[in-house]
């Protein structure tokens, strides 16, 4: 099954409890998504759509003058009204959007209140305060919070970073995934990705009830060999799921590795879920480190 914003936080939280990111008694019945704790913050790098000027949204009819209170919060707003106050404040159950930006969770926010705060390395964006983290030159525009040079180097196909140029088509049976020309491979693979944009096997991508997708291939749940990462909530290896120290998990075949391929690998928290997560252009979150998200972005270059 291909996931949405609301089931993603749900593999966010398995993934990080498996892990002992979290304890178990930070969830809750609600599903989630990773907190402060966690060390994943998708918010300002997959949950708002910045806006161009760089101003904060408008306040919901009604608030109080003089406080921040918006509902811009999520992909397409999916965690505005979810029961979870999510803007980082105080009360607050996660920190995945700006201060204010989850009033109809939170409530009105006093912008007094408001700690600036910008990712690690980060280029340019808001602050979650109104302040910025930066701005781009050359030419280069903010998304999320680095600076994306606008042009077509480096891109196969498909609009630049920018949507400002076409840099061009794919031939058939090639197609246009994530800025790159892909061709579908689903020869000898039941399930998952075809890496072009499609699913792979008889039920879309998916296994049938008591088995998973591990490497293209429907498995029947067990941990069997596997050294690392969770299989159908069950945690994996003689570490609960983690690796030795310099390892680091595959999360489709569950093999710890020491030197994981740059540009194509698997170890990103979420590979396989259906969504780009590494950042790359077209990617619909950056969670991940760039080719750690090789299942659904393809490889690199």
């Amino acid at each position: 099954m291909e996931c949405n914003a609301r089931t993603k936080r749900t593999a966010l939280i398995v993934a990080m409890v498996a892990l002992g990111a979290w304890s178990l008694s930070a969830c809750t019945s609600e599903p989630g998504r990773s907190g402060t704790d966690g060390g994943i913050t998708p918010g300002r790098d997959g949950s708002v759509t910045p806006r161009p000027d760089g101003s904060r949204p408008p306040p919901l009819d009604g608030a109080p003058a003089g406080t921040l209170c918006s509902d811009e919060c999520g992909m397409d707003n999916a965690w505005v009204g979810d029961g979870a106050c999510d803007d980082g404040g105080e009360g607050s159950m996660f920190s995945v959007c700006d201060f204010g930006a989850d009033c109809t969770d939170c409530g009105p926010r006093n912008p007094a209140d408001c700690v600036p705060s910008c990712a690690e390395g980060a280029e340019c964006g808001d602050d979650g305060c109104g302040g910025s983290c930066g701005s781009c030159t050359g030419g280069a525009m903010c998304m999320g919070s680095s600076c994306v040079a606008c042009g077509c180097e480096g891109i196969g196909c498909g609009m630049d970073p920018c949507g400002t140029m076409d840099c061009g088509s794919c031939t058939a049976p090639s197609a246009c995934y994530r800025s790159q020309c892909r061709t579908p491979m689903c020869e000898g693979r039941d399930c998952g990705s075809d890496g072009a944009g499609g699913r792979c096997g008889a039920m879309m991508g998916s296994c049938a009830e008591g088995q998973f997708c591990s490497t293209g291939h429907c498995t029947a749940c067990g941990c069997g060999t596997r050294q690392c990462g969770s299989v159908c909530g069950e945690t994996c290896g003689p570490m609960m799921g983690s690796c030795a120290e310099g390892q680091t998990c595959d999360r489709l075949s569950g093999e710890c590795l020491t030197t994981p391929n740059p540009s194509c690998n698997n170890t990103c928290i979420t590979a396989g879920d259906g969504e780009c997560d590494d950042g790359r252009p077209g990617s619909l979150y950056s969670i991940c480190e760039l080719g750690s998200d090789c299942e659904d972005c393809g490889p690199t270059g």
